[in-house]
């Protein structure tokens, strides 16, 4: 028994030893993918990009709206549909690419997606849609109740001036 106790000890201790190896490792092989010297700045913006999930939370659903608003998706072919959506994506990327250099260094865009590797970055990633669709529901409601407050008041100076 005291074999079998000992065994199941050995073995949860050297899978705990390998899954940390393997952490280790992909934060080696991610740090080493970004050396300054290998990557350029169109690279470093698309991998910023690409672990923002930026096509599944911000392309796709912009795509596809155009696309039904158009009546595209019920005209053209699929493979039509995906050769556009292909072409939209490249030209967005270098947009993107573009306004990512006004205000970033490729240093800049390097940290950044270290921070994105981390599970902090990726709890941020993962977060940030709901949390801007709620800020902006919430910005809007404020909005509206802020200004009724100020047309309040502008009315009563409106009654004191007559």
């Amino acid at each position: 028994m005291k074999f079998i106790v000992i065994l199941l000890i050995v073995f949860f201790n050297t899978n705990q030893i390998i899954a940390q190896d393997k952490k280790r490792k992909k934060k080696q092989d991610i740090e080493n993918s970004l050396d300054l010297d290998k990557i350029s700045f169109e690279e470093a913006a698309i991998k910023m990009l690409e672990l923002q999930n930026f096509e599944e939370n911000v392309f796709n659903p912009l795509i596809n709206q155009i696309f039904k608003f158009s009546s595209a998706d019920l005209i053209l072919e699929k493979d039509e549909k995906e050769a556009l959506r292909q072409e939209a994506l490249k030209d967005w990327y270098k947009m993107q690419i573009s306004i990512n250099r006004k205000y970033y260094s490729k240093k800049d865009l390097i940290e950044i997606i270290k921070f994105y590797s981390t599970d902090v970055g990726k709890k941020m990633n993962k977060n940030i849609l709901p949390i801007m669709q709620e800020g902006n529901s919430f910005g809007q409601a404020w909005g509206m109740q802020f200004g009724s407050k100020i047309q309040k008041i502008l009315d009563q100076k409106r009654k004191e001036k007559n």
